[in-house]
């Protein structure tokens, strides 16, 4: 649309055009970064702000470029007004060390994409012990971090959710926007 494209122009973004209608935007957003960033794989980290509040079918499509990007970036954060959301990697323990002024305490593991026979954790307040997680049977949400760092070990690919603390980010970007001036 003429009227997005000169909103973002005028505010000194590049605007790139495409004619694909098989991927949705951020898709196409994340392969220009492949292409003309030149980024070495599982190097770079993304961040998508509003990735949520929208359309559902867009949110679930975000998702699924969680797994379908998973080895070309370090790590992709889909990030809205209330909530923070990143794979986590199977067969390894992944750290998290949470900034307690923006994240959680709320929090979730959810089984996107694969059902998880095995799920360990470490710093939540319902830690799990080899839990199997799947749509249908169980996952876990509403949970809390209760530690500075938070382990987490699954034998497959498993969606980390955390809620953002508005109040304190708010703050934080006005503090942002007084140092610019």
């Amino acid at each position: 649309r003429d009227d997005v494209r000169s909103f973002y122009f005028q505010r000194s973004a590049r605007v790139v055009r495409s004619d694909d209608q098989n991927s949705n935007d951020l898709e196409k957003c994340l392969e220009e970064i492949l292409e003309t960033e030149r980024v070495e794989p599982k190097k770079t980290d993304v961040l998508v702000l509003g990735a949520f509040g929208g359309r559902f079918d867009q949110e679930m499509a975000a998702f699924h470029l969680l797994h379908k990007y998973s080895g070309s970036f370090n790590c992709v954060s889909l990030v809205g007004r209330f909530n923070l959301s990143f794979l986590i990697g199977p067969n390894r323990t992944n750290r998290i060390f949470p900034s307690f002024e923006f994240e959680g305490p709320s929090c979730g593991l959810i089984p996107i994409g694969h059902a998880c026979e095995s799920v360990t954790t470490n710093g939540l307040k319902y830690d799990m012990k080899n839990l199997a997680l799947s749509f249908g049977s169980f996952v876990s949400s509403s949970n809390c971090i209760q530690a500075n760092e938070i382990s987490i070990e699954t034998d497959k690919p498993l969606v980390w959710t955390v809620e953002l603390n508005q109040r304190n980010i708010a703050a934080a970007l006005e503090s942002i926007k007084r140092q610019k001036k």
